[in-house]
C-alpha cells in the first residue's frame, strides 16, 4: 500500500472512531459508555455496530447474522412485494438495491446410511445496502 493510500485509510479510520465516540455518548448503552470510559471502545466495535443498526436500521441484518455461506446475487423476476419494498426504501436510502440471497442448508436423515452430507438449496429476496461501511440486508417476505 503506497503512502498516500495509507494516509487515506488512516484518515477514514480516525473519522470513524470520532463518529463512533460521538454516537456512543449520545445514544450508546451503559455498556458502550463504560467501554468508552475504560478505553475499550475499539474492542466493543461489534456491540456499537449492532446497537446503532438496531436504532437506525431496525429489521436489517449484518452479514454475520445471515445464513452461513450465503451469497447475494443479482435478482431476476422480482416479486411485486419486492418491488414495493424497494420503492418504499428508496425514499429513505437511495443506495438500496434488490438482491437474491442464496445459501445451502445441510439436511440429515436418520435413514440415510451413506455417510454423505446432503444439502438443500435455499434462497430469498432481500434489500441490500451499506450501513456504517458494512453490508446490511433485510428480508422481503419474512417467514
Amino acid at each position: 500500500m503506497d503512502a498516500l493510500r495509507r494516509t487515506d485509510v488512516q484518515l477514514a479510520m480516525a473519522e470513524y472512531r470520532e463518529a463512533r465516540a460521538i454516537w456512543v455518548e449520545e445514544f450508546g448503552s451503559e455498556r458502550l459508555k463504560l467501554a468508552k470510559k475504560l478505553g475499550l471502545l475499539h474492542e466493543s466495535d461489534n456491540v456499537y455496530r449492532e446497537e446503532r443498526r438496531d436504532r437506525e436500521k431496525n429489521g436489517w441484518l449484518l452479514a454475520n447474522e445471515m445464513p452461513a455461506g450465503f451469497k447475494a446475487v443479482p435478482i431476476h423476476n422480482p416479486s411485486l412485494e419486492a418491488l414495493r419494498a424497494l420503492e418504499e426504501e428508496l425514499e429513505i436510502d437511495p443506495d438500496v438495491t434488490l438482491t437474491y440471497v442464496q445459501w445451502r442448508d445441510e439436511i440429515s436423515s436418520p435413514t440415510d446410511w451413506s455417510g454423505q452430507k446432503k444439502y438443500i438449496n435455499r434462497g430469498r429476496e432481500a434489500l441490500s445496502t451499506t450501513f456504517i461501511g458494512l453490508p446490511v440486508y433485510r428480508w422481503i417476505n419474512a417467514r
